[in-house]
């Protein structure tokens, strides 16, 4: 019980030195050669908490437990030996008696929380690597930021000025990290929402996203119909091969119509909306997607061969719609998004819409802080 606590710890101080070299610190633990519990935790919880101020929750909330059993059993001696190296009988200051049952309670309150630390730690790798954060601020920090802001075409009144101020007092944070938050919030497809300022989706537009689901819809006519039956055929018969003929043909209609339309910006938003539908998690990834398919779609871009497949390779896929639809709510393109659920009828249809629109599907716990 002792040692996963210690070790849990230390992978813990794994994730934090990590999270340091992203933010540019340069922090230090020697790992083998401690195992005293007191000084493992101390060193955790004073420099997780000078990283980010989330960490501050979680780690009140594991400090007495830990501390309890750092008293008790620093080095790992008192539970493994009846004596110490002195010839010292253990626990003689505590009755010389531990309650099984309290210990048992205490120590599997402890294994939760420190599932919630892996978790954090973790989490926190990833966000910091999408560098959404300043000197002060971290992106959670950000996100509370860009819900106290006025609308930008409001930020050269004075009101703005008070809100300026109110917030850098809050956060104690200079003038010039205040811009560059700004900076950080107008270009975030989560928060430039908030302060009405509208992106554009990358690489296509809502109009070629609406061209496209019309063959689509073509190429699927039975997609409302999402009963078990529906998703595969369970016999090869004429009327298969009359569907596969009927599929080819669409197929090549939609490749017709859309042939100037399938540049390296088109495949790779398409891709990148489509992908993107599977780990709604942070915007930044959607950009990331972007960039990756670009590459990709650039070096075939004078093989019509290749970027044909890579189109059908998408335009065929069954949830194409569903997928498009949680990535454009997850990136606030809420009237493009409303309108195919308009023009298909998809109330009612997919399970999920009411929690793509409150956003909870979109929701992270709450130890990440937003």
């Amino acid at each position: 019980m002792r040692h996963s606590i210690e070790l849990r710890l230390k992978g813990a101080i794994e994730e934090i030195i990590k999270i340091s070299k992203l933010k540019g610190r340069n922090l230090e633990f020697n790992l083998s050669g401690s195992h005293d519990i007191g000084n493992i935790w101390r060193f955790f919880q004073n420099n997780s908490n000078q990283l980010d101020r989330r960490f501050e929750k979680i780690n009140t909330t594991l400090d007495r437990t830990i501390r309890d059993i750092a008293d008790i059993d620093a080095t790992g001696q008192t539970f493994r030996y009846p004596i110490d190296s002195e010839s010292k009988k253990h626990l003689v200051d505590v009755g010389g008696v531990i309650s099984c049952k309290v210990l048992y309670d205490n120590f599997s309150e402890l294994e939760k929380n420190l599932d919630t630390l892996h978790y954090f730690t973790g989490y926190l790798s990833e966000e910091y690597r999408l560098e959404t954060y300043t000197n002060n601020l971290s992106r959670a920090d950000i996100f509370q930021v860009s819900k106290k802001l006025s609308h930008r075409s409001e930020w050269s009144n004075e009101e703005f000025k008070e809100i300026k101020s109110s917030i850098r007092s809050q956060y104690k944070i200079s003038s010039n990290e205040f811009s560059k938050v700004c900076n950080l919030i107008q270009r975030n497809y989560e928060t430039a929402h908030f302060i009405k300022v509208d992106l554009n989706l990358l690489g296509l537009s809502e109009g070629q996203i609406l061209e496209l689901l019309i063959f689509w819809v073509k190429l699927n006519p039975g997609f409302r119909d999402r009963s078990p039956e529906n998703i595969s055929s369970t016999s090869i018969n004429a009327s298969v091969f009359e569907e596969i003929k009927n599929r080819d043909s669409i197929k090549k209609e939609t490749l017709l119509a859309l042939e100037r339309s399938l540049t390296p910006e088109y495949l790779a938003g398409l891709n990148a909306l489509y992908y993107f539908a599977r780990d709604l998690n942070f915007s930044e990834s959607y950009e990331a997607t972007y960039n990756y398919e670009l590459k990709i779609a650039q070096q075939i871009s004078n093989n019509m061969k290749e970027a044909t497949r890579k189109f059908l390779h998408i335009f065929s896929k069954c949830n194409l719609i569903d997928n498009l639809l949680k990535s454009l709510y997850f990136l606030n393109f809420i009237d493009l998004a409303e309108r195919i659920v308009d023009i298909y009828k998809l109330e009612g249809v997919i399970k999920s819409l009411d929690e793509l629109r409150s956003r909870q599907a979109f929701s992270k716990p709450d130890i990440c802080g937003y």
